[in-house]
C-alpha cells in the first residue's frame, strides 16, 4: 500500500519535473526593453487593371500561399515560409514581418523583411489584380505598465513629427493605440527610403517616452508638449491624432507651419521635428548604426524631401518596380527558418504546430499511445528550435508521453508566457490577449475579446475620423471605382467574379488550421495534409455529414480517423458507417476533437478550389473550410487515382459558388487607422 502511494505521488509531480527540466535545457532571449523589438503590418488596397476594387478577404483563400492557418485570432492569416504572415484585413491585402530587435542594422532587416513580403504577395496574385499601397502600422515593445502614459505622451510630443516623416500631402492623421505588449502607431504606407527613417524615429521616440515615464529628469530631453486636440480611437482603445489638431493644418505650411506649444507660445514644425529626433537620436544611442539613422538625418534637415514635399497627393504607393525587393541576409534566411512553425519527426513523437503568434506557438506532441501539448514563449523559441534538432529534448518529451495524462489544461494567456507541457489544450481563442474596451478601457475577458477577434467584421466606418477633412484622395476614389462590375483574371481565358466572404465560423466548433492550402503539386499526385475538427460546445455536437464541394471538388478526398480504407470524391457524402462510425461521423463530447486528412490530386495545371463541408445536427447549413491548390506539369496519361471505398450517395444539392456584386464606393481611408486589426496576434504580440 505504501509503495502504491509513493507511485502515485511521484506520476503527479512528474509532470511538473519535466517541464522545469524543459525549460532548463531551452536557453530564452532576453526580454526586449521598451522600444527594443519592432514589428510592421502594411496594408495594400487590391483592384483590377479597369480601376474595381477587389475586395481581398474574399480571394485569400483562392491563393496558392506557401503557409499555414495557425493564428487563433485571425483565420484569414497564413504564416509563410519566408517568415511573415500574409493575411487580409477586410477588403485589404496585408503582410506583417517578423519582430525585430533594436540593434546596429535594424532598419535595413525590417525593409529587407518587408519587400520580401511584399514581393511574395504580389507573386500570389492573379494576374490582372495590382496592389496599392495603403497603410502601415508600427508597432514597438512596451510593457503594459508604461503603455498608456506613453501612449498619451507620444501624442502630445513626437506624433508631428512622425506623421511629417510618413505622411503624404493628403494623409489625415496617426492613432496612437496601446496593444498587449506593445505600442501601436498606425499612419500612411511608407517603403523605400522612408521606411528605414520611419523605424528609427518610432524606436527611439518610443524609447524616450518610456524613460520620460519612468523618470522625470528624463522629461527634459523631450520636445515641447503641444497643444494637441485628440480624438477617441473608435474600433481599439487609444487616440487619434488628425492633420488639423494642432492649431493649424500640419502639411499645408510643411516646415514653416508654427504649432501651438501646450505652455504657451509656438514652435516652428521645422524646430519640433529637430527636437524630437534629437530626442530620438540620443535614446537610440548604440543600439543603431550611422546607416540607421542617415535616412532620418536627411529628412529631418531637408537635405532629402518631407513625404508631403515630395510628389503628386494621392498617387499610388507601392507599385511593382517602386523598390527592388531586397533579399535577407543569412542570419535572417535562419532566423525565418525557425520562426516558421513547421513539424518535427522524433524517435517515438512527432511535433506539429496548431496554434501560433508573434508571442507563442503551440506544438502538438502525437505518440502511438497519446498526445500532449508543448507552448514555447517567443523568447524560447529559437532555442527550442536549435536544442530539438539537436537532440536535447527527446527524452524530457518522450518521459512526459509515457506517463499518464493528468488532465492539465493549456487555456488562459497567462500560460503562454512560459515553456511548458500540458496533457490538454482549449479553445484556441482562449490563448490570446484580452483586448481593451474602446470607450471604457477596461480589459475585456479573454472569450469575449477572442469573439470580437474572430469575428473581424469590416474595418472601414464613415463615421470615424473629423468629417470636416476628408481627404481630396476619397472623390478621386470613388469617381475610379464607382463603375467596377467585376473583376476579369486573364488566365487562360477564364472571367472570375469578385468571390463571396466564407460564413464566419460559428462558436458550436472550430477548425485547426481554418483553411488547407495545396501550393505546387504535380498533376497526377497525390498529397496529404491533416485538418482537425473540435468542440467548443459545452455539451456533445453531432457531425451528420462531410463533403466536398465547388467547381474542383473531383481533384480533393477526404478521409476519416478511425476508418481509413473510407474516403469520398466529387461532393459525394460520407456515408454513415453501420457498426464503427469514424470519429467524425459520431457524437463529439465537449471539447471533444476528431482528424480528417485531406487530399489533393490535382487533374489539371492551375490553381483549384473547392469547400470542405461539414454538416452538424444542430444546425441546417453546413460550416464551409476553403480547399485551395495548384497543380503543376501538364496532365499524366494516367493519372493515379487514391483507392477509394464504395460510398452511399446523398441527393443533397451541391450549393454553387455564387459572385457577389464588387464594392463600388469607399469610405475614407484613414477610417482604416481608427478601425483596428481585428486579431492580436498575427501580427505581432
Amino acid at each position: 500500500m505504501a509503495g502504491e502511494v509513493r507511485t502515485m505521488w511521484v506520476l503527479s509531480g512528474a509532470g511538473d519535473r519535466l517541464s522545469e527540466a524543459l525549460r532548463r535545457h531551452v536557453p530564452s532571449d532576453v526580454t526586449p526593453d521598451p522600444g527594443g523589438l519592432l514589428g510592421l503590418e502594411l496594408e495594400f488596397s487590391a483592384r483590377s487593371r479597369a480601376g474595381g476594387r477587389v475586395h481581398f478577404g474574399s480571394l485569400i483563400h483562392r491563393l496558392a500561399l506557401d503557409g499555414r492557418t495557425l493564428d487563433p485570432g485571425d483565420p484569414n492569416a497564413y504564416r509563410c515560409s519566408w517568415g511573415g504572415v500574409i493575411t487580409s484585413d477586410g477588403a485589404e491585402a496585408e503582410i506583417a514581418t517578423p519582430p525585430v530587435r533594436t540593434r546596429p542594422g535594424f532598419t535595413s532587416e525590417l525593409r529587407a523583411w518587408a519587400e520580401t513580403g511584399q514581393a511574395e504577395l504580389r507573386r500570389a496574385m492573379p494576374r490582372g489584380i495590382e496592389l496599392d499601397g495603403y497603410s502601415a502600422h508600427v508597432s514597438a515593445a512596451m510593457p503594459a505598465r508604461l503603455n498608456d502614459p506613453v501612449c498619451r505622451l507620444y501624442a502630445e510630443t513626437f506624433a508631428a513629427g512622425l506623421m511629417l516623416l510618413m505622411d503624404r500631402a493628403d494623409s489625415p492623421g496617426l492613432l496612437v493605440r496601446p496593444r498587449p505588449g506593445r505600442t501601436e502607431l498606425c499612419g500612411e504606407f511608407v517603403d523605400g527610403e522612408a521606411l528605414p527613417a520611419t523605424a528609427a524615429f518610432v524606436a527611439g521616440t518610443t524609447r524616450a517616452c518610456a524613460a520620460a515615464v519612468g523618470r522625470r529628469s528624463a522629461r527634459a530631453l523631450l520636445p515641447p508638449r503641444l497643444d494637441v486636440q485628440l480624438a477617441r480611437a473608435v474600433h481599439r482603445y487609444g487616440w487619434y491624432v488628425d492633420r488639423c489638431a494642432f492649431g493649424t493644418d500640419l502639411h499645408a505650411g510643411s516646415r514653416r507651419a508654427l504649432l501651438r506649444r501646450a505652455s504657451g507660445g509656438t514652435i516652428s514644425v521645422q524646430a519640433h521635428l529637430e527636437l524630437a529626433w534629437t530626442a530620438a537620436r540620443e535614446a537610440l544611442a548604440s543600439d543603431a548604426a550611422a546607416a540607421d539613422v542617415q535616412v532620418a538625418e536627411a529628412m529631418v534637415s531637408g537635405a532629402l524631401p518631407l513625404p508631403a514635399e515630395d510628389g503628386q497627393p494621392g498617387g499610388p504607393r507601392g507599385q511593382p518596380g517602386a523598390s527592388v525587393p531586397a533579399i535577407p541576409g543569412s542570419s535572417t534566411v535562419g532566423k525565418a527558418r525557425r520562426l516558421y512553425p513547421c513539424a518535427h519527426v522524433r524517435p517515438g513523437f512527432s511535433l506539429h504546430p496548431v496554434a501560433a503568434t508573434w508571442d507563442f506557438t503551440v506544438f502538438e506532441a502525437r505518440a502511438p499511445a497519446r498526445r500532449a501539448y508543448l507552448c514555447v514563449p517567443r523568447n524560447s523559441m529559437r532555442g527550442f528550435a536549435d536544442e530539438l534538432c539537436a537532440g536535447a529534448l527527446d527524452d524530457v518529451i518522450g518521459s512526459h508521453l509515457a506517463l499518464p495524462p493528468r488532465r492539465r489544461v493549456l487555456s488562459a494567456h497567462e500560460q503562454t508566457r512560459h515553456l511548458r507541457i500540458y496533457d490538454q489544450m482549449g479553445a484556441p481563442a482562449g490563448l490570446l490577449a484580452p483586448e481593451r474596451d474602446p470607450q471604457t478601457g477596461r480589459y475585456e475577458p479573454a472569450e469575449r475579446g477572442a469573439k470580437h477577434t474572430l469575428a473581424r467584421p469590416g474595418k472601414r466606418n464613415r463615421q470615424e475620423g473629423p468629417k470636416h477633412k476628408r481627404p481630396l484622395r476619397l472623390a478621386r476614389k470613388m469617381a475610379a471605382i464607382g463603375g467596377g462590375a467585376a473583376v476579369v483574371v486573364a488566365a487562360g481565358g477564364v472571367a472570375v467574379g469578385v468571390l463571396t466572404h466564407k460564413p464566419k465560423v460559428p462558436a458550436l466548433a472550430s477548425f485547426q488550421p481554418s483553411t488547407l492550402s495545396f501550393p505546387g503539386v504535380p498533376v497526377g499526385k497525390s498529397v496529404s495534409k491533416p485538418f482537425t475538427v473540435v468542440n467548443n460546445r459545452r455539451s456533445q455536437a453531432m457531425v451528420t455529414q462531410i463533403r466536398i464541394a465547388g467547381p474542383a471538388s473531383g481533384d480533393f478526398s477526404v478521409g476519416l480517423q478511425g476508418n481509413p480504407g473510407s474516403a469520398h470524391r466529387s461532393g459525394r457524402a460520407v456515408a454513415l458507417a453501420v457498426q464503427l462510425p469514424p470519429a467524425c461521423l459520431r457524437p463529439l463530447r465537449a471539447g471533444g476533437r476528431c482528424d480528417i486528412r485531406v487530399t489533393f490530386t490535382p487533374s489539371a495545371p492551375g490553381p483549384r478550389t473547392a469547400d470542405l463541408e461539414i454538416y452538424f445536427a444542430s444546425r441546417p447549413q453546413p460550416l464551409e473550410i476553403a480547399l485551395t491548390g495548384t497543380g503543376t506539369g501538364v496532365p499524366a496519361t494516367s493519372p493515379t487515382t487514391p483507392v477509394t471505398t464504395p460510398v452511399t450517395p446523398v441527393t443533397t444539392p451541391v450549393t454553387p459558388v455564387t459572385p457577389v456584386t464588387p464594392v463600388t464606393s469607399s469610405p475614407p481611408w484613414y477610417s482604416s487607422r481608427q478601425s483596428s486589426h481585428r486579431r492580436t496576434s498575427a501580427k505581432w504580440t
